[in-house]
């Protein structure tokens, strides 16, 4: 449910971000959304972390082939991140400019520094350093069984990681955060606390919402963002629990294909955003910035669900291929 919800939510993000450059950047910021959106973008690695250890966790000694594969699905993220920028710097070699998915090309430099400005798919790169650091935890825990000890050192990483300000490393912060709150989930007296005090955990919206009155252009992306990124999974999280998205309805079944297709559909919505912005430019106006986000929205969505219809009718085979490259980093379904 918290994946099939931070889809959504990321593709609103992007296509008003997307509607603002194709009529204007100048906007009333009382009625700019992504401030309360640009939660979505920092919730993917808290997501991929806390999946990792809410599994792992439970069980005292994972296996080898466990492990491996943790380390091979961080380290093809890692190397999507870097083929799709690499194939950047090699367009802008060839070509005047970067057709449709970057309007500055990264430089080798840049790469190597992870200048987000720069960087195309950049949640690709904190998802498998968090994947990576998961794998390393479990391996930790073989020679050193302190949890308090490691829980410890996920907080004290996470909150000196997300006072850098720095957007990638708060990005990271929010995998070491997710690891640390799925280790917490994996208790069961924790599990059990939660499960009857469900209601509390709307609290948790509070350093979102105060986020989003305070920062007029955007987060911060500083501890108060931390906060608020961990505070909207409790609320989707606690989601799941209601009769509406039962595990055999409707809504249930739509919102396992948007979780199953998540990251599938970040890859392509992009360019295809993009793609749109440059054709509709010159047919919105500047008092037309509604319009073309729900332009945007309904385009977006519609080939969204025609795609995951494809990949339901041959899901054996879509199974198969993303088993086979250890790509999806949200494996464990939850809420």
């Amino acid at each position: 449910m918290a994946r099939a919800a931070l889809i959504v939510m990321m593709v609103l993000f992007h296509s008003f971000g997307q509607a603002q450059l194709a009529t204007s950047l100048d906007i009333n910021q009382a009625t700019n959304i992504n401030r309360w959106m640009g939660l979505v973008s920092g919730s993917f690695p808290f997501l991929s972390g806390f999946l990792v250890s809410f599994r792992y966790f439970r069980v005292l000694q994972p296996t080898n082939k466990e492990i491996q594969g943790l380390i091979s699905r961080g380290g093809k993220l890692l190397g999507l991140y870097l083929a799709i920028n690499l194939s950047l710097i090699v367009f802008a070699w060839l070509f005047d400019e970067v057709p449709i998915l970057v309007a500055d090309p990264p430089s080798f430099t840049k790469l190597i520094t992870a200048e987000h400005e720069s960087m195309s798919y950049e949640l690709l790169f904190p998802l498998g350093v968090i994947v990576l650091v998961g794998a390393g935890l479990l391996i930790s825990r073989r020679y050193y069984r302190n949890d308090n000890f490691l829980r410890a050192a996920l907080a004290a990483e996470a909150v000196f990681l997300a006072w850098s300000e720095e957007l990638i490393l708060v990005y990271v912060a929010c995998g070491l955060a997710g690891l640390l709150l799925g280790a917490e989930f994996a208790r069961p007296q924790v599990a059990a606390f939660l499960k009857r005090h469900w209601g509390a955990g709307l609290l948790a919206l509070i350093p979102g919402v105060v986020l989003a009155v305070l920062e007029h252009s955007g987060p911060d992306f500083g501890l108060l963002y931390l906060l608020a990124v961990s505070g909207l999974f409790f609320a989707y999280h606690n989601l799941g629990r209601f009769s509406l998205f039962a595990k055999d309805g409707r809504v249930s079944r739509i919102t396992m294909l948007l979780a199953r297709g998540s990251l599938v559909i970040y890859i392509v919505h992009i360019p295809q955003l993009q793609v749109l912005g440059k054709i509709t430019a010159p047919i919105f106006t500047e008092s037309q910035l509604w319009l073309a986000f729900s332009s945007y929205v309904v385009v977006v969505l519609v080939s969204m669900c025609v795609m995951l219809m494809l990949m339901e009718r041959y899901r054996p085979a879509v199974d198969q291929f993303l088993a086979n490259w250890k790509l999806n980093p949200f494996r464990q379904p939850i809420g």
